[in-house]
């Protein structure tokens, strides 16, 4: 099935890329709520992987073959792939195409496929979404060495630390501190306000 381009140069919104350190490439995006939901993508950790409008996918509505093109694809581990809509609550409220995105849904699990619609009260949803913007902004770049992340996180396994003071104290160099959480070596809860005093631990070493 054929992916649709995501980024044209034609059309009225704001459009534009995101790197990706997860898949090593740009990911396109159509709208800013799209841009902001790719941070989720990029730093759950249960997502494996993720694509921006992977496929058309194929529904039947009033008996006729209709498409679409979801706006996200995430794959996690043992679970049916899933597609992933973006759409602003105040298109939401539409009756029309809350039929027609609740016919997609059901296409989607009679085709082995989890389908969720995702609006601003969750993708941006706060602090999370601060949280992740801290994230990206200490994120390295796809071609960045990582090698001091990875000494450190060899010595935070020999001297752990419970908080994110506790790890800066440790490394004395809190821009380290920050990309190991970037990079998911270090984990925290990103419900709660990313501070001094944010319990984190670390990842599984074969994660």
């Amino acid at each position: 099935m054929t992916a649709r381009k995501a980024v044209t140069r034609s059309g009225r919104g704001v459009r534009g890329y995101s790197a990706s350190l997860k898949m090593r490439k740009m990911i396109p995006w159509e709208s800013t709520l799209e841009r902001d939901a790719i941070l989720i993508l990029e730093f759950s950790h249960d997502v494996k992987k993720y694509s921006a409008q992977p496929q058309k996918f194929y529904f039947y509505e009033n008996d006729q073959q209709k498409f679409c093109y979801p706006d996200f694809r995430a794959d996690r581990a043992n679970q049916d792939p899933t597609h992933i809509e973006v759409k602003p609550l105040a298109k939401l409220k539409c009756p029309m195409l809350r039929a027609r995105l609740a016919t997609i849904k059901w296409a989607h699990e009679e085709q082995g496929f989890n389908y969720q619609v995702w609006d601003e009260t969750f993708i941006r949803r706060e602090p999370r979404l601060t949280n992740l913007k801290l994230l990206a902004y200490h994120l390295p770049g796809i071609n960045d060495d990582l090698n001091d992340a990875d000494d450190a996180f060899e010595k935070l396994i020999i001297l752990p630390a419970r908080t994110l003071a506790g790890v800066i104290a440790i490394l004395k160099d809190e821009r380290l501190a920050y990309k190991l959480l970037a990079l998911g070596y270090l984990i925290c809860d990103l419900d709660q306000p990313i501070t001094m005093e944010s319990v984190v631990y670390l990842r599984e070493r074969d994660q």
